[in-house]
């Protein structure tokens, strides 16, 4: 019990700090358009930075682009992303509130972090139970299967991320393959069904074919009108992914 106040106590005390040495080092417009073009550019320290300012609510930072700036970064290992993704989850501050998202990359920070101060471990682990009290533990055993199976990825991915999100059919393509191989970034085949889908819309022939090549089963999640060809109308209508490469919120 003492520790648990102690670990608590700690915990309020660098969040006061960090909001004090946030504010006492507000950075310039300047600085903030170098961090946002090195963001851009798939930089996961400048990404962080820019989020971290955000979620305080530093001046000169759109609070309303900071679950991106998270995001990108803790796809890319950044432990501080992670945990501050992971607080923003809690309070659905700036994104809709879920212990679920919470839990996810509160653990992963916590194993992303062996490199940390051991006083911020604690903090991210301080956190972490917090959030699992809130789960059951079916959901916790779901959680740790997709932390297992989580993967970082690297900026160059990232940067391909950002091209299809802006509609790019070739970074669109190249995306779903790398997401059904599996090999550099966590396989899930609806997500690599949903890239290729948009792709070969777009015209990209190789696309359709890799499309094709994965067959109906895969196909129904990215088009609906596939289902027909299955024979199951009763069945519930398939999950719908986000666009390619757009991050989820």
């Amino acid at each position: 019990m003492v520790r648990f106040l102690f670990i608590i106590l700690f915990s309020f005390s660098f969040f006061i700090s960090g909001k004090i040495e946030a504010s006492s080092r507000t950075p310039s417009p300047e600085r903030i358009a170098e961090l946002e073009n090195l963001a851009k550019a798939g930089d996961a320290t400048a990404q962080s930075a820019l989020g971290y300012f955000g979620y305080l609510g530093t001046a000169g930072i759109n609070s309303s682009d900071t679950p991106k700036w998270l995001y990108w970064s803790a796809e890319q290992g950044n432990a501080e992303a992670q945990f501050y993704l992971g607080l923003s989850y809690i309070s659905g501050k700036d994104v809709k509130q879920s212990y679920l998202q919470a839990y996810f990359w509160l653990r992963v920070a916590s194993i992303s972090c062996p490199k940390c101060a051991p006083d911020r471990h604690l903090i991210y682990l301080a956190r972490l139970n917090e959030v699992k009290q809130q789960l059951t533990d079916v959901q916790l055993t779901y959680m740790e299967e997709r932390v297992n199976e989580w993967k970082p990825i690297t900026s160059s991915i990232q940067v391909l991320k950002m091209k299809a999100a802006q509609g790019d059919a070739d970074a669109k393509y190249q995306l779903g393959k790398l997401y059904a191989e599996g090999k550099t970034i966590t396989r899930n085949i609806i997500i690599a069904t949903q890239c290729l889908f948009e792709a070969s819309e777009l015209g990209h022939k190789e696309a359709k074919s890799e499309l094709e090549g994965l067959g109906d089963t895969s196909m129904h999640f990215a088009n609906p009108d596939a289902w027909h060809r299955l024979g199951v109308p009763p069945l519930p209508p398939p999950p719908v992914p986000p666009p390619c490469g757009s991050y989820p919120f």
